[in-house]
C-alpha cells in the first residue's frame, strides 16, 4: 500500500445493523465537529488502560499472597498437607451432624470433589 494522499483522514462507515456500532455511531454525532478530538481521546484510553478480559497481559501473580492464601487453606485442612496428586488422604470417620447441613451442601462431599480440591492445592504446591 502506498502513501496516503492526506495522512490523518478517514472514511469510516458503521454497520448500522450492529447494536454496538450503531451506538458508536450516535455517540459520534453528538460530538458534532469535535469527532476527532473524542476518538483519539477513546483510542488512547483504550491502548493504555484495555478492558479486563479484552486479551493483554494477565495481571502479575503476587507469589506472597498466594503463598500465605496456601497456607492458610492447609492450616484450615491439614489433612490435604503432604498429600501427593491425585491420592486423597486416608478418610476419617466423622460422624454425621445431628442436624441436616445448612447451605447449598446437604450432604457431605464425595470423593470426586475432595480430589479435585486436593489435585488443585497439590498443583499450587509444585508450581
Amino acid at each position: 500500500m502506498g502513501e496516503k494522499k492526506k495522512p490523518g483522514r478517514f472514511t469510516l462507515q458503521f454497520n448500522m445493523e450492529d447494536p454496538q456500532q450503531r451506538m458508536a455511531s450516535e455517540l459520534l454525532e453528538q460530538q458534532g465537529r469535535h469527532k476527532a478530538q473524542f476518538i483519539a481521546s477513546a483510542v488512547l484510553s483504550y491502548i493504555q488502560h484495555p478492558p479486563q478480559g479484552h486479551g493483554g497481559d494477565p495481571p502479575p501473580i503476587d507469589e506472597a499472597a498466594l503463598e500465605r492464601m496456601l497456607l492458610a487453606i492447609m492450616e484450615k485442612h491439614p489433612r490435604f498437607a503432604g498429600t501427593a496428586p491425585g491420592e486423597l488422604p486416608e478418610a476419617e470417620e466423622t460422624p454425621m451432624p445431628a442436624e441436616p447441613a445448612k447451605g447449598p451442601w446437604k450432604a457431605p462431599m464425595g470423593d470426586d470433589a475432595l480430589k479435585a480440591i486436593n489435585d488443585t492445592l497439590a498443583a499450587f504446591q509444585t508450581g
